[in-house]
């Protein structure tokens, strides 16, 4: 029985498998298919298979990091996106906060938000700090911005309203509007993604998870067929920023939380070295051809943080 963990990189893909019986690990490193990353994937396990003779099945546990997320928001390479805010917000991704890296420098250019102003969309409707009904949701702007989406071919859609936080119902119901009328649209709500106070970073974390969710969803079909296809009988499951583990169909919900992942994986392995050989302070340092990650560890145990920046984009 073998367990598989792949790193997906910007530049190349790499492989390690396990064999559980032997504890013996085979490395493989092959060029990455930024057109689609599962090629790599599929090619390079195909090989390690037929070097170590061994069938689909026999593979019981697959894990994969992948940094398609981050540097589709690092190269701006993601979905053509809406916004669809609480109206007198659509501003708010622009705005951003006073306090950022170069604040008295000038010349600095901000990063430019995932949506175009024109594409950022309002919709009276307002709750209160407590999520009460101060203004009922206007069903006319939902059809609206439905036409706006079909007329300038967005592909997906960030609905973030003024405290829905504390009550999620207006986006919940402009959200099934929208599907009904807009049914191969990706979108996503902000008290489903990142249910959090700040309006800035919960619409900046929804709106991203919006921008990378139509091609991280198709990879992670592909991905999962061709792990079908090789007799793989295990689910790929994918890393999150977190370190943890997720599976396809949250991965494909939820793409924002992989803006990390193959940074993440590379973490915990140092975590665990460093408690077996009880290192005080480990550092680790992740190269890419996209990207360069640093980590710290104290005593085994990674510092974690609630929010990182990712090509200039807060993400929660």
């Amino acid at each position: 029985m073998f367990r598989v963990a792949i790193d997906v990189g910007g530049t190349f893909t790499d492989f390690s498998i396990l064999d559980e019986a032997s504890g013996a690990i085979l490395d493989l490193k092959t060029a990455s298919t930024p057109s689609d990353p599962s090629v790599a994937i599929e090619s390079g396990l195909r090989e390690l298979m037929e070097t170590l003779n061994a069938r689909g099945d026999a593979i019981r546990q697959f894990a994969h990091g992948t940094t398609v997320a981050t540097n589709m928001l690092v190269e701006r390479k993601g979905a053509r996106t809406a916004l669809l805010t609480t109206a007198g917000f659509r501003d708010v991704v622009e705005i951003g906060r006073q306090t950022r890296p170069s604040l008295y420098d000038y010349t600095v250019p901000k990063p430019e938000p995932l949506a175009r102003r024109r594409h950022r969309l309002e919709a009276v409707g307002r709750l209160d700090v407590s999520g009460a009904e101060l203004v009922a949701l206007d069903e006319g702007d939902i059809e609206s911005a439905a036409r706006h989406v079909t007329e300038h071919s967005i592909e997906a859609v960030a609905i973030s309203f003024l405290h829905a936080y504390r009550n999620a119902e207006h986006e919940q119901r402009a959200r099934e509007r929208l599907q009904s009328m807009l049914p191969d649209t990706y979108i996503s709500i902000s008290s489903d993604v990142n249910p959090e106070f700040r309006e800035f970073e919960r619409t900046a974390t929804t709106l991203s998870n919006a921008y990378v969710g139509p091609r991280m969803s198709s990879y992670l079909a592909r991905l999962a067929q061709r792990v079908r296809d090789l007799g793989l009988a295990c689910e790929p499951y994918t890393f999150q920023s977190n370190g943890g583990l997720m599976s396809v169909a949250t991965a494909r919900r939820y793409p924002v939380r992989t803006c990390l992942s193959g940074p993440a994986g590379g973490v915990v392995g140092a975590a665990e070295l460093a408690r077996r050989h009880q290192l005080e302070g480990v550092v680790t340092f992740d190269v890419g051809g996209t990207s360069t990650d640093v980590s710290l560890i104290i005593w085994g145990e990674p510092m974690v943080t609630n929010a990182r920046s990712v090509g200039g984009i807060p993400i929660r």
